[in-house]
């Protein structure tokens, strides 16, 4: 699978600002069930307060992560990685792995804020393989706000 990634991000290096691959090492990959990859993301003390249905949706939106801690990308299982759109959401990942790795988190405002990069990379990846992405320019602009609180 590792080549897959290395391929991944050698199109990225040529398809956006991240020019530059950076010395540290290729992340792993470890696919994990929905409900696990939710629990990874969310607070244990928010996932209590969800009725079942609100977690069901809460689940469906989760398709990936990068833990910048243990350099892993955590991906749902029911992501097939050797499809276009799997290639995709890996994508997306790899775009985190790049701004850790080049220091792009140190410089924004929040962790929410480097959603923008991937997810418009993840888009570009998805049109030029011929896919029509599943979130729009609002998805984009909420998911990458910083909220205060």
């Amino acid at each position: 699978m590792k080549h897959v990634l290395i391929g991944l991000l050698l199109w990225i290096s040529q398809n956006s600002a991240f020019h530059t691959l950076p010395q540290a090492p290729i992340p792993e990959l470890q696919v994990l069930p929905q409900t696990a990859l939710t629990r990874l993301l969310y607070e244990e003390s928010l996932l209590a307060r969800l009725t079942p249905k609100e977690l069901r949706n809460l689940e469906s939106d989760v398709a990936a992560l990068y833990d910048n801690r243990n350099n892993t990308i955590y991906v749902a299982a029911n992501i097939d990685v050797h499809s276009a759109h799997g290639n995709s959401v890996l994508v997306h990942e790899l775009v985190h792995f790049l701004q850790f790795a080049q220091g792009k988190n140190e410089e924004a405002d929040c962790i929410s804020a480097l959603e923008d990069d991937a997810y418009r990379i993840q888009a570009k990846y998805m049109k030029a393989h011929g896919l029509v992405p599943e979130f729009d320019e609002f998805t984009i602009r909420i998911r990458s706000t910083c909220y205060s609180g």
